[in-house]
């Protein structure tokens, strides 16, 4: 990813945008909470997926997101 260097971007927003593409944005487009069915949000490490309505937390390992209701903890914020 050396256009990203060459880009003058911040080394946190050459970080978001290298995780963005480890997850199509096709598919984060379509992912939903299996537990509510509202849209999932990539959150900024890309390490999990957020939901925007129930607040549960899916992690994503080896970038496939782990869409399984006992493994998601729920975000207090």
């Amino acid at each position: 990813m050396d256009f990203l260097r060459a880009s003058g971007l911040c080394p946190a927003e050459q970080e978001r945008r290298k995780l963005s593409h480890m997850i199509p944005q096709d598919l984060l487009d379509i992912l939903v909470c299996p537990a509510c069915r509202k849209p999932l949000l990539l959150k900024e490490t890309g390490e999990s997926l957020r939901c925007t309505e129930c607040r549960r937390v899916y992690p994503v390992r080896d970038n496939i997101p782990i869409l399984l209701i006992d493994q998601a903890v729920t975000d207090p914020s």
